[in-house]
């Protein structure tokens, strides 16, 4: 009941009320969990919601903090294989929001490395090393995904981007 609740005040903006409920959920004794050893699965969704709640409302620190130690969970068990990408895409997001773009295209990069990279996580990451003033790995990663994606979705921005950055460092 708390994660659905969590996940409807998510997806109506009630952003530090999502978080609010979602951290409830990982102050949750294990041992108290009537889920047992799948509420692992439970735990991760809940930090999941938190983490997203904390990026879409400017709080990117704490969005970290949940997604990195669990929130007040220090017995963090590693996410299930299927919700690794969710939490690599946060974590990414909200390394941006505080601006240490390098270090968020490194994890949007790792999305692809955990199967196979979609072209949204593609575009983050050229997106990312464009901002971070890297501008060989923003042009790689944006021909990558030019070269890579069948139906070569356009992705407009990074062609302003790579303008920004390619000038920026006195190159064509």
């Amino acid at each position: 009941k708390a994660l659905s609740s969590a996940l409807r005040s998510l997806a109506d903006g009630a952003y530090k009320e999502a978080a609010g409920l979602a951290g409830g959920f990982l102050r949750r004794r294990r041992d108290a969990d009537p889920a047992g050893e799948g509420s692992s699965v439970w735990k991760t969704r809940a930090r999941i919601i938190a983490a997203r709640a904390w990026v879409e409302s400017g709080r990117a620190s704490d969005a970290l903090r949940i997604l990195e130690t669990g929130g007040e969970d220090s017995r963090t068990p590693p996410p299930p294989a299927g919700l690794e990408a969710h939490i690599l895409w946060i974590k990414a997001r909200a390394l941006e929001d505080l601006g240490r773009h390098g270090d968020a295209a490194e994890v949007y990069d790792s999305i692809g490395r955990s199967g196979g990279p979609a072209p949204d996580a593609r575009a983050a990451a050229a997106r990312a090393w464009f901002r971070a003033g890297d501008c060989a790995r923003g042009v790689a990663g944006a021909r990558a995904l030019e070269s890579g994606t069948p139906r070569r979705p356009r992705f407009p921005g990074l062609e302003i981007l790579r303008g920004r950055c390619l000038e920026k460092a006195g190159r064509p």
